[in-house]
């Protein structure tokens, strides 16, 4: 498989190690029926900053 590249960071690693994110979160999507959210490709250890930054300031955030 080849290279892909974060679209946070620029590192390049292999496909199969990057990581697709929402960007529209997913409890989001499922609320109101989003057929086709936006997503990102991300590494892991920018997938999991977004995750814990967005845990952190948002996950509070009630949608209607």
């Amino acid at each position: 498989m080849g290279d892909g590249v974060c679209e946070l960071c620029g590192k390049v690693s292999q496909l199969e190690l990057l990581e697709i994110h929402h960007i529209v979160p997913q409890e989001v999507i499922d609320q109101m029926g989003i057929s086709s959210p936006s997503t990102t490709i991300l590494c892991h250890k920018c997938h999991q900053e977004i995750h814990d930054w967005y845990d952190k300031n948002v996950s509070t955030v009630t949608y209607h």
